[in-house]
């Protein structure tokens, strides 16, 4: 998994469970329970550390064995 699939995958969720309007970074960062610096990192195309990685992953519901980390 690269940055930016993960941050394609954020941007469809967001917009899936704000019924069509995207729901602000700095909610999902409070309903994950991390920093929403976290996002930025995203954008600059760097992953986050392994523990927010898994909290994202969590919540859009994936299952982190079927991607390959980077």
């Amino acid at each position: 998994m690269d940055a930016y699939s993960l941050l394609a995958a954020l941007e469809s969720a967001r917009e899936e469970r704000g019924s069509g309007i995207p729901l602000p970074w700095s909610d999902i960062a409070d309903e994950v329970g991390i920093h929403a610096a976290a996002f930025s990192r995203l954008k600059q195309g760097r992953l986050p550390g392994p523990r927010t990685l898994r909290a994202i992953m969590e919540w859009l519901e994936m299952d982190p064995s079927e991607f390959k980390v980077a």
